[in-house]
């Protein structure tokens, strides 16, 4: 589990937990995210950002594992 502490962050709030279920032959990754942006809303991109961030982390997760 990823979890930011206090304002280290851009979030006010992120918590990420993984989850990898042994499928045999295969892996299934599952992760669950709960955020909360800042209030002032100084971060409108949001959804970009987050996207963009997982897809990083999936390609990376993937190859990682096919090693």
């Amino acid at each position: 589990m990823d979890e930011q502490i206090g304002d280290r962050g851009p979030y006010d709030t992120w918590r990420h937990i993984h989850q990898f279920v042994d499928l045999g032959e295969e892996t299934l990754v599952r992760d669950r995210i709960e955020y909360r942006v800042p209030s002032a809303g100084n971060l409108p991109l949001a959804s970009p950002l987050l996207a963009g961030m997982l897809w990083y982390r999936h390609r990376r997760t993937r190859a990682l594992l096919a090693e």
